[in-house]
């Protein structure tokens, strides 16, 4: 990547070159492993939410879309 045509970062492709099937099961098992660890944290979250505002937890607004179309996002 680079930012004004000065690259700040910068990964040797020697050390970094792992076979595409290597590199999907280790984001695979990543994302479940984060995914496990923050989850007891976003029910926390959710409940005190519940609890504090009520339902619904996750906001809803009714917005304006292509044509002046309506729809709930």
């Amino acid at each position: 990547a680079a930012f004004f045509s000065y690259p700040f970062l910068h990964i040797a492709t020697s050390l970094y070159n792992p076979k595409p099937m290597t590199k999907r099961i280790f984001d695979a098992v990543f994302a479940c492993l984060g995914l496990m660890i923050t989850s007891p944290l976003l029910l926390m979250v959710s409940g005190l939410i519940w609890i504090t505002d009520g339902l619904p937890i996750l906001f809803k607004q009714l917005r304006v879309g292509r044509k002046g179309k309506e729809f709930v996002g």
